[in-house]
């Protein structure tokens, strides 16, 4: 056998570019929905701090 020098084919590579792009899109995601949790919970917060005082439902 002889050895030949990897070198990644069209398809491997559009393949990996693929994954990437899914990869990127998931965390994108993943960022998009931590951030919208935690401005709620900031939110909640302030309502709740600003309701509190008078021990009534908002």
């Amino acid at each position: 056998m002889e050895s030949v020098p990897y070198t990644p084919s069209v398809s491997n590579y559009k393949t990996l570019l693929l994954k990437s792009r899914e990869l990127r899109k998931r965390i994108f995601v993943l960022k998009l929905f931590v951030i919208t949790i935690v401005f709620t919970i900031l939110s909640l917060r302030e309502r709740v701090s600003l309701c509190f005082p008078y021990v009534t439902y908002c």
